[in-house]
């Protein structure tokens, strides 16, 4: 689904990594470590100084550490404006499993946590084959950060997901530590 080999990019110093379909991956590391430029690399934002990368994935969404909204939206407004109708549905029971209920209510009247749970259940509703996550849950609290994380896990088909969060890593199989040496 996806080979790396032998990149070369900022911090990132011969990297080689294999994605198989259906695998989630945890990144960690400190910051400035190069773990949002690996899901740059990833998503062709930023060229390798050298290396080989091979991508066989048809979909693929990103989910940044902001969300992205409109806030004079409501939360239903937002995922009418690019999901179809059975994806609303998905949506809106993702939104419930991450308890969130007041579908009708302005983006803008949601708390910076709630609408970071509203960008990961539309990003999730896409049931892209490939889901890359940008520290989705930092700005949820400890207990909502793991909720989010078991529907993230439960949603996504293939899944690499970037985080500073060290008790993930029992939820994930397998794990990339940019922090290692």
């Amino acid at each position: 689904m996806l080979e790396i080999k032998n990149l070369k990019l900022r911090t990132i110093k011969n990297l080689s990594y294999s994605h198989a379909l259906n695998q989630k991956t945890l990144v960690l590391g400190p910051s400035g470590s190069g773990k949002s430029t690996f899901l740059e690399f990833i998503r062709e934002e930023v060229p390798a100084e050298s290396g080989q990368m091979a991508k066989k994935f048809l979909t693929s969404q990103t989910l940044f550490q902001d969300d992205n909204l409109i806030s004079k939206l409501s939360a239903l407004e937002n995922a009418q404006l690019v999901l179809n109708q059975e994806q609303i549905k998905l949506f809106q029971k993702i939104l419930n499993e991450l308890k969130i209920s007041e579908v009708d209510k302005l983006v803008k009247n949601f708390s910076s946590g709630e609408q970071q749970l509203i960008a990961i259940a539309l990003c999730l509703a896409f049931e892209s084959e490939m889901l890359l996550a940008d520290e989705p849950t930092s700005n949820l609290d400890p207990e909502m950060a793991l909720i989010a994380l078991q529907v993230i896990l439960k949603y996504s088909q293939s899944l690499i997901l970037v985080s500073h969060d060290f008790r993930f890593k029992k939820h994930f199989e397998f794990i990339l530590d940019f922090g290692a040496n």
